[in-house]
């Protein structure tokens, strides 16, 4: 059975590098985001398990940050009965709480009593790329500094790398 996701995107089947490359590496800049510049993967283990793919279409990467913060990143493409856009899940653990992402809802956990925030994800969705193109051209026009720097983005690339480097290992 081939990923869902080549439903949506048929050009995923050629690429060489693939589930990481094309949507982990957002989880691990929101990552890097939560817990600081200075992460760092620690281990890396990606699968081709779909002979429709070229590309790893499963991966499980550790972090570690500053601190001594641990987390993973698990995706797969291969998860029966998941629609052709991934579903994210992303859950905090804290001191004094935990934050759990799933689906449409954002719940916070803690001991003052939980909080939900729902979301409409079709709208999000079309935000997270009418926002940033806006964004890019405003700046450009107007010859203004954009949001994110180079040597940001490259951080998250350099994630990206090592998730691949010690996958290899």
């Amino acid at each position: 059975v081939p990923p869902p996701a080549l439903e949506r995107q048929p050009f995923f089947a050629e690429l060489e590098r693939l589930i990481v490359f094309e949507l982990l590496i957002h989880h691990l800049d929101v990552a890097r985001y939560l817990v600081g510049e200075r992460l760092t993967v620690t281990g890396a283990r990606l699968s081709r398990q779909s002979p429709d793919v070229v590309g790893e279409d499963t991966a499980h990467i550790v972090l570690e940050g500053d601190g001594g913060a641990v987390g993973t990143v698990v995706g797969s493409f291969m998860v029966p009965g998941t629609p052709p856009r991934a579903q994210d899940r992303m859950e905090l653990v804290g001191e004094d709480g935990r934050i759990l992402f799933e689906g449409n809802r954002l719940t916070l956990f803690h001991r003052q009593g939980d909080e939900t925030i729902e979301f409409d994800l079709d709208a999000g969705y079309q935000a997270s790329y009418d926002v940033p193109i806006t964004h890019f051209a405003e700046c450009l026009r107007f010859e203004t500094p954009f949001e994110t720097s180079a040597a940001d983005n490259l951080e998250t690339l350099r994630l990206v790398d090592e998730t691949y480097r010690m996958a290899d290992k």
